[in-house]
C-alpha cells in the first residue's frame, strides 16, 4: 500500500480504488438518489449492519459479505477497499475498541457551491462524526472515519482539518483527494473536519465508519425509568435539536 501520513492518526491510502469512473458510472445508472441535506444527493449500500466482538479477520469479513449476494460488483469493490484499508489502519495506529459495529457506506455526491456557508467557503463546518449530542445514550457511535473519494474533475473540495490542544490552539492541514484515494481519521476529538465548497462538476465519495455500540450511560437509563420511554425519548428528540441547531459542537474559529 501507498501511504501518505498527514498528521498523527490521519492517513491517505493512495490509488486505492483503480477505476473509480466506472463506479461512479455504474452508481448512476442502478442506484436511485435521496436529498442529503444543503450538500447535495444520497444513496446507500445494501449491505446488512453487523457486531464483532474484535476487528474482524478477514475470513470473519468474507463470510459477512457473502451473506450480501445481492451487492453489485462496485459495491463489493467499495466494502473489500473499505476493509484493507481499515485494517491496516488499526493495526498501524493500535486502536482498540470494547466491540466493533458496521453499518453500510453510504455514497454521496456534491452539488456545484452546495453546503452550509458559502461566504467563508466551507460546505460543511468543521466537527466530529462522532455526534456528541448523542454521547450518553445507547446506540453506535462513531469511531473510525473512512472517506472513499471517486473522483476530482471539480474545483476546491478539500477535506480541512483542525486538530486541537488543550488550550483550544490547533495545528491546521489541507488535503485535496485525488481520484481513488481513501482518508482515514479519527471519528473523535481531537481531530475536527471540515470540507471547503466544490464547483466545477458534482463531487463523488463514499463515507463509511467503524462505530462501536455503546449500552447507554446509567443517568441515561435512570431518567428513562424516572420520566417513561415515551415522554424520554421526546425530551432527547428536543434537547438533541436544540444542540445540532446551535452549532455548539462546531470549531469553525
Amino acid at each position: 500500500m501507498n501511504i501518505l501520513e498527514l498528521e498523527k492518526n490521519i492517513i491517505v491510502y493512495k490509488n486505492i480504488i483503480k477505476n473509480p469512473e466506472s463506479i461512479i458510472k455504474s452508481i448512476n445508472l442502478e442506484k436511485e438518489w435521496s436529498s442529503w441535506y444543503t450538500f447535495g444527493e444520497i444513496t446507500q449500500l445494501k449491505i446488512n449492519e453487523k457486531r464483532f466482538v474484535n476487528f474482524p479477520s478477514i475470513d470473519e469479513w468474507t463470510l459477512h459479505v457473502k451473506e450480501d449476494s445481492s451487492l453489485l460488483d462496485v459495491e463489493n469493490e467499495i466494502i473489500n477497499a473499505y476493509y484493507s484499508c481499515t485494517s491496516d489502519y488499526v493495526t498501524r495506529t493500535n486502536i482498540k475498541l470494547d466491540n466493533w459495529f458496521f453499518f453500510a457506506p453510504q455514497i454521496c455526491r456534491y452539488f456545484d457551491n452546495a453546503g452550509v456557508d458559502k461566504d467563508a467557503g466551507l460546505a460543511m463546518n468543521f466537527h466530529t462524526d462522532f455526534q456528541k449530542e448523542n454521547k450518553d445514550e445507547p446506540g453506535k457511535q462513531h469511531m473510525i472515519t473512512c472517506n472513499i473519494y471517486l473522483n476530482d474533475n471539480y474545483d476546491g473540495g478539500e477535506i480541512v482539518f483542525k486538530i486541537f490542544n488543550e488550550d483550544s490552539t490547533y495545528s491546521q492541514i489541507s488535503y485535496k483527494p485525488e481520484a481513488g484515494d481513501i482518508v482515514i481519521f479519527p471519528s473523535t476529538e481531537p481531530y475536527y473536519h471540515g470540507v471547503n465548497t466544490s464547483s466545477n462538476g458534482l463531487k463523488y465519495f463514499v463515507r463509511s465508519f467503524w462505530y462501536k455500540y455503546f449500552e447507554g450511560t446509567e443517568e441515561w437509563h435512570n431518567n428513562k425509568e424516572k420520566y417513561g420511554e415515551d415522554v424520554w425519548f421526546k425530551m432527547e428528540q428536543e434537547r438533541k435539536a436544540i444542540e445540532r441547531k446551535d452549532g455548539r459542537y462546531h470549531k469553525n474559529y
